[in-house]
């Protein structure tokens, strides 16, 4: 008797070990799922928004010079130069005047960092 018993479970152990096998070797293969890549300019406009929120300006300052680099890269001279010169006015940004040229700077490029057409 205790000996089927044994047989018994060496049947079903041998396949349940080969499905968990099959199962790892499928999601390793897998990998992760994609993240949603986003823009440079979409980037530092986010991390404008981050900066906005924090008690300290000089993490808008530079969240207000990232998003003017990218929107001089992005041909977009004169809200680039807008924000670098908010950037570096004394005293620090205002962060209601930082969330305006962002939401400026979203609205020019069609809601998602890209050139709008």
């Amino acid at each position: 008797m205790w000996l089927l018993l044994l047989v018994l479970i060496a049947l079903l152990v041998v396949p349940i070990t080969l499905v968990v096998r099959r199962v790892r070797e499928y999601r390793r293969a897998r990998g992760p799922a994609p993240k949603e890549e986003l823009s440079p300019l979409e980037r530092a406009l986010r991390l404008l928004e981050w900066a906005n929120r924090q008690p300290d300006g000089e993490d808008r300052r530079r969240a207000l010079e990232l998003v003017a680099l990218e929107l001089l890269r992005g041909g977009r001279d004169e809200l680039g130069g807008e924000a670098r010169e908010l950037a570096w006015s004394p005293p620090t940004p205002p962060a209601e005047r930082a969330g305006e040229l962002g939401t400026r700077a979203r609205g020019s490029t069609g809601g998602d960092g890209a050139k709008s057409a």
